[in-house]
């Protein structure tokens, strides 16, 4: 359960990883943000990343945007396999296998950041988070998925930011 993992990681080494691992993701989002508000090439260098995967937006002409796209993508893999270590060390499937491999099928489509099992883990779920553009290729992957059936609940930013809908 997740508060035995919590009890047991509070100890382990593999929480300071997965904390230090968040930091670096916090920071490259942070400079992500700064390169929307200053570099002037920005929603271009978007638009091309959409069509790559994320190993070969290090070597996009486009600069930082695409190397910055690229490490984000890196330290993601690095935060799920600490979620995957801890999972394992207090034997809960944090991450199981076949949602490794749906994650990880995400992970290579173009334009997908990163793909993942949210909250306490388990078989019920999975997000990906990809820029603009390549949404459909995401819904592709996840309509042909033989491994599972995928009910795609699509969210998407707001331009105008945080707000109450009434129903």
């Amino acid at each position: 359960s997740i508060s035995f993992i919590f009890y047991f990681n509070f100890k382990a080494p593999i929480w300071d990883n997965l904390g230090k691992s968040n930091d670096e993701m916090e920071e490259a989002l942070k400079y992500l943000r700064e390169l929307s508000n200053t570099y002037s090439e920005y929603d271009r260098a978007i638009s091309t990343c959409s069509n790559l995967s994320s190993d070969e937006w290090k070597n996009q002409s486009d600069g930082e945007v695409g190397k910055t796209l690229y490490n984000l993508s890196q330290i993601f893999k690095k935060v799920r396999k600490h979620l995957r270590d801890m999972g394992a060390a207090a034997d809960v499937e944090v991450e199981p296998p076949s949602q490794t491999r749906l994650a990880d099928a995400c992970m290579s489509s173009p334009g997908c950041v990163f793909a993942g099992v949210p909250g306490a883990g388990g078989y019920d779920a999975i997000y990906a988070i990809v820029l603009n553009g390549a949404e459909d290729t995401i819904k592709k992957l996840w309509r042909e998925w033989k491994e599972a059936t995928i009910l795609p609940l699509p969210v998407h930013a707001s331009p105008v930011g945080v707000r109450f809908d009434t129903f």
